[in-house]
């Protein structure tokens, strides 16, 4: 087995690449961790978070990672680090084989892994794959939280019709003309980030003063 060493990593639910980690994020240094070369439909699934892996990866790869929590040094069950050869993403598993978290490398570390993995050999996993409505967020945390927090004070507002029909028209310059303009709006909202957030949050607030 080969092993990456000396490797900072932030596991969430959430795929942050390293630039948009955060301060308070529980960011660790591991001393070493497994590296395992995979075929480039694996690495997607796990990308994804499409998989499960099976018992005999688990015992494979169980104990095998170190990290450091201050000067004490403890062992993560089952972790590692996983490349198809010109992408790099460290996973941990709970101990039915599922995704619990992944972390991103750093660019200088991410250039490490792939020249150590350039003469492994590709490892075949028995994996079972699952649905699990995830998808791939491509918006930075503070893009992320900015749709959220615009969706969350659309919902004060979801029996409005007459507001929401003017909010659809002011995000798309379309005039609605459907059933559900609520559910309609958040779908234009969630099809990709857009600077027109920023609009609805103008007005919103205006329509906050002018309630108190």
């Amino acid at each position: 087995m080969i092993f990456c060493y000396d490797l900072t990593l932030n596991f969430n639910k959430e795929l942050y690449d390293f630039y948009d980690w955060n301060i308070n994020d529980d960011i660790k240094h591991y001393r070493k961790i497994p590296l395992i070369k995979i075929c480039d439909i694996v690495y997607k699934m796990i990308i994804q978070n499409k998989l499960k892996v099976d018992k005999e990866f688990l015992d494979y790869i169980k104990e095998k990672t170190q990290y450091y929590v201050g000067r004490m040094l403890k062992t993560d069950k089952y972790s590692c680090v996983f490349t198809n050869g010109y992408d790099v993403i460290a996973v941990i598993f709970d101990s039915a084989g599922n995704i619990h978290n992944r972390s991103r490398l750093t660019i200088s570390e991410e250039i490490e892994v792939i020249e150590l993995s350039s003469n492994l050999k590709v490892k075949k996993i028995k994996y079972e794959k699952i649905n699990n409505d995830y998808y791939f967020n491509y918006l930075t945390r503070k893009e992320f939280t900015k749709r959220y927090e615009l969706i969350k004070e659309l919902e004060k507002y979801k029996m409005n019709s007459e507001l929401l029909s003017y909010l659809y028209y002011e995000y798309t310059n379309k005039y609605y003309n459907g059933k559900n303009c609520y559910e309609d709006l958040l779908k234009e909202i969630n099809r990709e980030y857009s600077i027109k957030y920023t609009k609805l949050f103008d007005i919103l607030n205006i329509i906050k003063v002018k309630n108190v």
